[in-house]
């Protein structure tokens, strides 16, 4: 296989070593033998039939990580984001990370160079990477923000993760009642129909709808079709408008879940942006982009207060943004002036909770979606046997 190798000389200049190896190990193997300091390795195998794409996007962790490793290995900026660029293989990046690089070499921050990137870039990096370029800190405030979003996106894997069973669950159930209702229930209606016997009404009804199904199947499909589409934009309408996340707060268990989520976000980024020296009140207007719709005011309005001389804990408490032992955690935090370290212990606290909503969740809606499934399949089957039941009793 072929890999393409970024790394660091001796001397400190970037290199992009093109290699054929048998695995990436050993063509990491292969170049750090050449006394370079491997950075990164990746593979250049490409199918050569391949589904169109969608245009790429910078990941953002991972342009955070190598920066670090390219900054600690002592490149500058500047030079740390041209290896970037240079080993790049999308174009669309590779101009972007160009017109980055050519900024600051006109005089440009690295804050304002990311800033003017059409929102490539979230508002918390640029923010923590703004506060670095006064302390001098910049490979520090890159690998926190690294950190902060390598912990959010493991939070989010695991979320999406619990709730893979269920999904799963009810889509292969949803695809049997689809069968019974499209294919099965119209064949036993023909037969039914022939016998000339009398139904039960229950299995009337239903045969009825097998014999107007068989009839009229490409209406009934784009119906279903249109029923979908219509489902997916008017999901997507509610979690634009919050109605969707106001009605899901309505359940007590999916509310616990909901709260200690948007918790961790919160409580992870306002840590954050303080260990990168960005004061309190302007790290939680910064926070606004790591809660939902329906806490930005809430989040606004704590920040104001802050502005007013108010302590973190009180205003969080009145705006609903805390409870419990997190909101004992950030007092003592306030008293001793380890304020982010105590929201790392928070929001790990929230993270706890999570864990234990989703796996009580799990644990209910496994059996309880077996038996709904149970009752609805059971009941269409029944339903189409109760006119042979009727005929066995008749024979006897």
């Amino acid at each position: 296989m072929k890999f393409r190798v970024l790394a660091i000389s001796a001397g400190g200049a970037p290199h992009q070593v093109r290699i054929e190896a048998p695995n990436a190990e050993a063509a990491q193997r292969v170049v750090a033998g050449q006394g370079m300091r491997v950075i990164k390795v990746e593979s250049t195998f490409q199918w050569q039939w391949q589904l169109p794409r969608r245009q790429a996007q910078l990941q953002i962790t991972t342009f955070a990580q190598e920066l670090v490793a390219l900054l600690e290995a002592g490149l500058t900026i500047t030079e740390a984001i041209d290896a970037l660029a240079e080993r790049e293989p999308d174009a669309a990046i590779r101009q972007m990370l160009g017109k980055i690089a050519a900024e600051m070499a006109r005089g440009a921050t690295f804050s304002e160079a990311l800033e003017n990137a059409d929102g490539t870039f979230p508002r918390m990096l640029i923010a923590s990477a703004r506060s670095s370029e006064r302390s001098g800190g910049l490979a520090d405030a890159l690998r926190r923000f690294a950190e902060y979003a390598t912990t959010a996106e493991a939070l989010g894997a695991t979320v999406r993760a619990s709730l893979v069973y269920p999904a799963l669950l009810l889509g292969v159930g949803a695809l049997v009642v689809a069968f019974l209702l499209g294919f099965v229930v119209p064949k036993f209606s023909e037969v039914y129909r022939e016998a000339g016997r009398d139904l039960p009404a229950l299995s009337r009804l239903m045969l009825a709808w097998g014999s107007f199904a068989r009839a009229n199947w490409q209406a009934v499909l784009a119906g279903s079709i249109a029923g979908v589409v219509f489902a997916i934009a008017g999901i997507k309408h509610a979690l634009r408008t919050g109605a969707l996340r106001r009605a899901l707060l309505a359940i007590p268990a999916v509310a616990n879940l909901m709260q200690a989520f948007e918790y961790i976000r919160l409580y992870r980024a306002l840590a954050m942006l303080l260990q990168a020296g960005i004061p309190l009140a302007q790290a939680l207007e910064e926070c606004v982009i790591a809660v939902p719709k329906g806490l930005t005011e809430a989040v606004r309005s704590a920040a104001r207060a802050l502005r007013m001389g108010q302590q973190l804990s009180d205003t969080l408490e009145r705006g609903g943004l805390i409870e419990g032992i997190a909101l004992r955690l950030i007092r003592a935090g306030e008293r001793s002036g380890r304020l982010s370290e105590m929201l790392d212990r928070a929001a790990s606290f929230e993270e706890q909770r999570l864990a234990r909503t989703l796996g009580t969740l799990t644990r209910m809606m496994e059996p309880l979606l077996m038996a709904l499934l149970g009752i609805v399949i059971g009941g269409i089957v029944v339903l189409m046997y109760l006119p042979i039941f009727d005929m066995a009793a008749t024979i006897e």
